[in-house]
């Protein structure tokens, strides 16, 4: 009986030697590599230790095969390698407000201070007003043009035009929740909100609840008015 065989099946029966089988591989591998040389120059070092590995009669086992690089996508992003997660910037977290505008920032803290010293005991009214005078200042002639200068601003050492900024008490521990809530005041102040109740007052003193300026005007242990 007969069968019939073309291309590599004719090469696998068991008619052929492995000798011979191993030859005739090796000739189809070096004429591929013929027309390698022949079409970039030389022979690459992948198809010479397959050759070298048939003419020994083993299985050949190149060092290292070739490496092919990914292609990059439709939009020109490299594409990840396989089996590994593309790295990722890392993520910058967005700025805060003291970051974004450190004059503002600044200009808060002062105006909370004064809120929080001045008239921590009072009510909001009282405390906005307090805010008030001291934005006033800033937009009077003989005062300084800044919130943090009208503040802490001073003759002496021992001459404030706020008392805290002398007396000592910033050195004391600050009570959280009346801090928290002067802050409030100072912000809601320097975002425009006018306490018209004093109008342009520059000046604020602490008096007792039976003692009034009739020229000025009265919230709670407070009188306010405008120097003259």
């Amino acid at each position: 009986m007969g069968s019939r065989h073309t291309g590599m099946s004719f090469v696998n029966t068991t008619l052929w030697p492995r000798a011979a089988k191993r030859a005739l591989i090796a000739m189809a591998i070096a004429c591929l590599a013929g027309g390698t040389a022949s079409a970039g120059g030389s022979t690459d070092a992948y198809t010479q230790a397959l050759i070298q590995g048939y003419r020994q009669g083993g299985t050949p086992v190149p060092a290292r095969a070739p490496r092919t690089t990914p292609l990059p996508d439709r939009l020109g992003h490299p594409a990840a390698t396989p089996g590994k997660a593309p790295a990722e910037a890392p993520v910058k977290p967005p700025a805060s407000a003291r970051q974004r505008d450190p004059a503002q920032a600044k200009a808060v803290d002062c105006l909370t201070a004064a809120v929080y010293y001045e008239a921590r005991g009072e009510q909001s009214a009282g405390q906005a007003a307090v805010a008030q005078v001291v934005l006033n200042r800033t937009r009077r002639a003989g005062y300084p043009k800044s919130v943090c200068g009208v503040v802490y601003e001073r003759a002496g050492r021992r001459d404030c035009q706020f008392s805290f900024v002398c007396n000592g008490a910033m050195r004391r521990t600050r009570e959280r929740t009346a801090w928290v809530r002067s802050r409030q005041v100072a912000v809601r102040a320097l975002a425009g909100h006018v306490m018209k109740a004093v109008g342009r007052a520059t000046c604020f003193h602490a008096l007792p609840r039976r003692e009034a300026r009739a020229d000025g005007v009265k919230l709670g242990h407070q009188v306010f008015y405008a120097a003259k």
